[in-house]
């Protein structure tokens, strides 16, 4: 169940990490656009743009934090923030959010606990 998890952590961190420098470097790209749902007539806010890439940053280095240093804690901190930051994408914006971000982060989430439960029974058993 670890190695489930540890992919759907990386998944999530690879999908806040291209989230990142497409709002943050990107914002009026083509592509961009469909992520967030904005036409092609439509100017995103530099700004907000900014706002959304710094946000999606911050998650996945924070993945990526958990991930390097094993703590289980900080994986799971940083899995609650992007499920509901996906939520709030898709009550916003688009409906996808939920199942490329919010699905993984829950199913890994959950998967943590189960990681912790596994270890202790190797290490007491």
């Amino acid at each position: 169940m670890t190695i489930i998890a540890n992919i759907l952590i990386i998944w999530s961190l690879g999908l806040h990490s291209f989230l990142a420098v497409m709002a943050g470097f990107y914002p009026e790209h083509q592509l961009t656009g469909l992520l967030w749902g904005i036409s092609s007539g439509d100017n995103p806010n530099a700004s907000f743009a900014l706002q959304l890439g710094l946000c999606q940053g911050f998650l996945a280095i924070g993945l990526a934090w958990g991930q390097i240093a094993s703590k289980v804690g900080v994986k799971r901190y940083f899995l609650v923030c992007s499920a509901l930051l996906g939520l709030a994408s898709a009550i916003n914006m688009d409906e996808a959010y939920l199942l490329y971000q919010v699905v993984p982060a829950l199913i890994a989430l959950a998967l943590t606990f189960n990681e912790r439960r596994y270890r202790e029974k190797r290490i007491f058993s």
